[in-house]
């Protein structure tokens, strides 16, 4: 989660339906860190140059069909670097972004992503969540 020197947070809208806001992150690959998952996909989706500092919440993530594995989900505080950087959304992932106050970004959060991060205190957490189905 980068957030600006206000507090605000990074959110950013998803290119695919359904066009949701999102935190900077997506899928680790083979051999790579949940850490080093959020820096390099920050980076892509935004251009930005972060590195992860505390970690926030990790969520389990039960499978939303059978025979699918659950997942476990980190979220990273990050701060934004220096002036003079640019947020460029990827145009692929991400068509759009803006800072928001952290009240504003729950609501506009998909409901898994909000529930991880509204802890009334800034402190680590862990949760377990079930997804709903899409077919349902």
């Amino acid at each position: 989660m980068v957030a600006d020197e206000a507090g605000r947070w990074l959110i950013l809208r998803r290119t695919r339906p359904p066009e949701q806001w999102m935190l900077p992150g997506g899928r680790v690959l083979p051999g790579e860190s949940p850490a080093a998952a959020a820096i390099r996909e920050t980076r892509e989706e935004t251009g930005l140059r972060v590195d992860a500092g505390d970690l926030l919440a990790v969520a389990f993530v039960a499978p939303s069909y059978p025979r699918l594995s659950g997942r476990l989900a980190f979220v990273f505080a990050a701060a934004l670097p220096a002036p003079g950087h640019e947020i460029r959304p990827d145009g692929v992932e991400v068509d759009r972004w803006q800072f928001a106050e952290p009240a504003r970004a729950l609501e506009l959060l998909h409901p898994l992503m909000a529930a991880r991060l509204a802890t009334p205190e800034r402190r680590s957490v862990y949760i377990e969540q079930r997804p709903q189905r899409a077919d349902h």
